[in-house]
């Protein structure tokens, strides 16, 4: 074999091996692209299946309707009853100062793809790398007259599901006013099950009311001089 053909030979293994290698970093930054697309997807599922739960449960106990079904996507997550949470709201100014309720309330958590919502006490929280956010309050308003729906979720049925989908049930068992008057201030704590959280209500209560962090736990005092307080009970059931 003269020179010649020797160097078209190597051109063509040159060649060849460049094709190979091309194809095969296009796969596999084929393949990482549409995991981390995939990853995006199931987050924005996961976050729309949450709000769904949150708008359903502000229909509920605003007494648009007595319950609510939502079908959701979980995105391959688990959705479950998360640790409890305890409300407390006193209100002072009255004679005696009033504790008018001391709540626990019963969350729910979706878990996955790294990310954690959680729907607790009206209120629709995003919790991941560390951090969280509150991505929805709880309907409170702090400004002027206070009125303070206390909403507590208690669960029945399956304690958690997981897999592609589930149905969540809302249903309004109880509903009724515990204070409605005057008042000088209202104080409001809330137990929550982790640092990050009770920053996160911290940060959103901190724009009309006096708030500080302890732990787990979060305090705020609201200035007012009328206050409506209610409380409003959520049976949240799960299924698939």
């Amino acid at each position: 074999m003269d020179n010649r053909a020797v160097s078209e030979t190597l051109g063509y293994i040159l060649v060849f091996a460049i094709v190979i290698v091309t194809i095969s970093t296009v796969a596999i930054a084929g393949v990482g692209s549409l995991e981390a697309s995939r990853d995006s997807a199931s987050a924005a599922n996961a976050r729309t299946s949450m709000e769904l739960v949150a708008n359903a449960g502000e229909q509920v106990h605003q007494g648009q309707a007595p319950g609510r079904t939502v079908p959701l996507s979980t995105a391959g997550g688990t959705l479950r009853s998360g640790e409890e949470v305890t409300f407390t709201v006193s209100v002072d100014g009255t004679d005696p100062d009033d504790e008018v309720i001391n709540a626990s309330t019963t969350p729910l958590v979706y878990e996955g793809n790294g990310a954690t919502y959680v729907y607790v006490g009206g209120a629709l929280l995003y919790e991941g790398g560390g951090g969280a956010s509150m991505l929805r309050g709880p309907g409170w308003k702090l400004d002027g007259p206070v009125i303070l729906p206390i909403v507590q979720t208690t669960a029945s049925g399956s304690s958690s599901v997981s897999g592609s989908s589930a149905i969540v049930e809302l249903y309004r068992t109880n509903s009724q006013v515990l204070h409605n008057g005057s008042a000088s201030s209202v104080t409001v704590e809330i137990d929550t099950v982790s640092e990050a959280r009770a920053e996160a209500w911290r940060r959103m209560l901190n724009e009309d009311a006096s708030c500080s962090v302890s732990g787990e736990t979060v305090d705020c005092t609201i200035s007012t001089s009328n206050a409506i307080v209610r409380e409003v009970v959520l049976d949240i059931s799960l299924s698939v």
